[in-house]
C-alpha cells in the first residue's frame, strides 16, 4: 500500500514538473519577446547609457523581465519536483513557441516548415519521454563529479570558441553549441540549488555555491548565445543550442545525479528514433520563415523572435 501511494505521488510530481517545465519555456520565450520589442522601439538617439536606461525603464521591458523571472522560478520548481532529463528536454519547446509567437506578431499563418517542425518536435518529445521515464535523482553529486563536469565544460567551450574564430562560416553553429552546453550545465546546477531550497531556507541554500555557480553559467550562456547570433543565422545558432542543452543535461542527470533509465533494447531503439524525430523537428522549425526572419535577442536567457509585429499592449 505504501509503495503504491509513493508511486502515485511520484507520478503526480512528474506530471506537475512536466507542466511547469512547459509553462516556464513559454514564459521565457514570451518574456524575451517583450524585452526584444522594447529594444526595437527604443530611440536610437543619445549615448549607450541613455539607450539602456530608456529600454530597461520601458513598460514592455519590465513586463518581459517579469515574465522571465516567473519562468525561471517555475523552471526551478519543475527541476525540484522532477527529473533533470525530462525538464531540460521539455525546454526544447521554446523553439516551437518562438516560431508560433513570431507568426502571430507578423499576422501570418505558420508556413509548412513551421507546422512540420512543431508536429515533429511535439511527437518526438512525448514519445521519447514516455519511453525513457527516468526515476527522480537520488543524489546531487559530490565535489569530484562536479569538478570533472566544470573542467570538461571549460575545455569544450574553449575548443569550440577557438574553432569558431578560425572557421567563420560555421561560427554560429559552433558558438550556439557552446551556449547550449553551458545552459545544459546551468540547468543541472539550478536543480541542485532548487533541491537545496526545497529542503529549507537557509543562508547556504539561498547564497551557497550552487546559486552562484548557476548565476555564473547563466551569464556565460547569455554571452555565448549572443555571440552565436551575431556570427551567423538564427537557424544555425538556435538549432545547435537547442539540441546541445538537453543532451548535456541528460548526460549529467545519468552520470552525476544517477537518474535511472532502464530500457530494453527495443525500447532504447524506439527512444533513439523518437529523439531523432524531435531533432528533425528542431531543424525544421529553425528553417521556417518565422525563425529565419526573427532577430537576435535582447540580452536575456533564451531567444524569441519578434521582428515584424507588435505585441499587444498589456
Amino acid at each position: 500500500m505504501a509503495i503504491a501511494i509513493a508511486d502515485q505521488i511520484s507520478i503526480t510530481g512528474g506530471l506537475v514538473s512536466s507542466a511547469l517545465a512547459v509553462m516556464s519555456a513559454f514564459l521565457y520565450t514570451f518574456g524575451l519577446a517583450y524585452q526584444q520589442q522594447a529594444n526595437v522601439e527604443a530611440s536610437s538617439s543619445g549615448g549607450t547609457l541613455v539607450k539602456v536606461r530608456a529600454v530597461v525603464t520601458s513598460r514592455r521591458w519590465v513586463l518581459g523581465f517579469t515574465f522571465g523571472i516567473v519562468g525561471f522560478v517555475l523552471h526551478g520548481v519543475a527541476l525540484a519536483l522532477g527529473s533533470l532529463l525530462v525538464v531540460q528536454a521539455l525546454q526544447v519547446s521554446q523553439l516551437a513557441f518562438m516560431v508560433l509567437l513570431s507568426n502571430r506578431l507578423r499576422h501570418q499563418p505558420m508556413d509548412r516548415q513551421g507546422i512540420k517542425g512543431a508536429v515533429l518536435v511535439g511527437t518526438g518529445l512525448v514519445a521519447f519521454l514516455l519511453l525513457i521515464s527516468p526515476d527522480q535523482s537520488t543524489t546531487n553529486g559530490g565535489p569530484s563529479p562536479w569538478a570533472i563536469v566544470i573542467a570538461l565544460t571549460i575545455v569544450v567551450v574553449c575548443v569550440l570558441w577557438t574553432w569558431a574564430r578560425r572557421a567563420p562560416a560555421i561560427a554560429a553553429a559552433l558558438l550556439g553549441t557552446a551556449a547550449g552546453i553551458v545552459y545544459g550545465v546551468e540547468g543541472a546546477m539550478l536543480k541542485v540549488a532548487s533541491d537545496d531550497l526545497a529542503d529549507g531556507l537557509s543562508m547556504v541554500s539561498m547564497f551557497g555555491p550552487a546559486v552562484w555557480a548557476t548565476a555564473a553559467f547563466a551569464v556565460l550562456g547569455v554571452l555565448l548565445q549572443n555571440l552565436s547570433l551575431r556570427a551567423g543565422t538564427l537557424a544555425a545558432a538556435q538549432s545547435s543550442m537547442t539540441l546541445a542543452t538537453p543532451v548535456v543535461s541528460a548526460a549529467i542527470g545519468i552520470a552525476v545525479f544517477h537518474e535511472d533509465v532502464e530500457l530494453s533494447s527495443v525500447a532504447a531503439l524506439a527512444a533513439a528514433v523518437a529523439a531523432a524525430v524531435a531533432v528533425w523537428g528542431v531543424i525544421k522549425l529553425a528553417q521556417s520563415s518565422a525563425a529565419s526572419e526573427a532577430t537576435g535577442p535582447a540580452p536575456g536567457r533564451k531567444t524569441a523572435g519578434t521582428e515584424g509585429g507588435s505585441i499587444p499592449a498589456a
